[in-house]
């Protein structure tokens, strides 16, 4: 009959296991070698470290990477977490962006200066957006809207070379601010009153 080989003991070198005359497994001096892959049914563990401390399984439901000493450190040049259609949710580069996604949107990005938003920013009630070390000025909706200046030291200032107030439900003119003009007053939506330079 054919002749196959199931395993090799070398004399002062390495072990070898074959399926079907082909190597599955070897031993070297500083490691071993699988050569095909390495399957564990469901709960059993991946076990690294003295005193397992890193480990690795699937429940039947959830894969679940376990570190139970230091740090869980990812190293790489550029690190995507994907979904299973190779959609983007996180992508982070070298010395680069860190970016987050909706259904393969970005929405948000980090960059040299601060952070870049791709659409709207939502706030729940009562929630605000702080500025300043001291808090010193907030924006937030409760059952009011509010810009908040905390620092009494300084000024609140609106700049803008035009502005105009107007009203929400009706867009009404309230108040009309003109570059090196008038200042403009008006009654349900009527002009009153400008100032005026003589």
């Amino acid at each position: 009959g054919t002749t196959e080989t199931l395993a090799t003991f070398n004399t002062d070198g390495n072990c070898e296991l074959y399926y079907d005359n082909v190597k599955k497994f070897e031993t070297r001096a500083t490691d071993c070698r699988v050569y095909d892959d390495l399957k564990l049914e469901d709960n059993l563990k991946v076990k690294l470290g003295t005193a397992d401390d890193l480990q690795i399984v699937h429940d039947g439901t959830d894969s679940i990477i376990n570190n139970q000493t230091g740090n869980l450190f990812f190293r790489s040049g550029s690190t995507h977490l994907q979904s299973l259609t190779g959609e983007n949710k996180i992508v982070a580069e070298a010395d680069g962006a860190v970016e987050l996604y909706f259904d393969n949107s970005k929405k948000f990005e980090t960059n040299s200066t601060g952070i870049h938003i791709f659409g709207n920013t939502g706030h729940a009630d009562g929630a605000a957006d702080l500025y300043g070390t001291g808090n010193d000025l907030i924006i937030k909706h409760d059952n009011n809207s509010i810009i908040q200046n905390n620092n009494n030291a300084v000024n609140l200032i609106l700049q803008s070379d035009y502005m105009t107030f107007k009203g929400n439900s009706t867009n009404e003119d309230y108040i009309k601010c003109v570059k090196d003009g008038q200042v403009e007053l008006y009654h349900n939506n009527i002009h009153m009153l400008s100032t005026a330079g003589d």
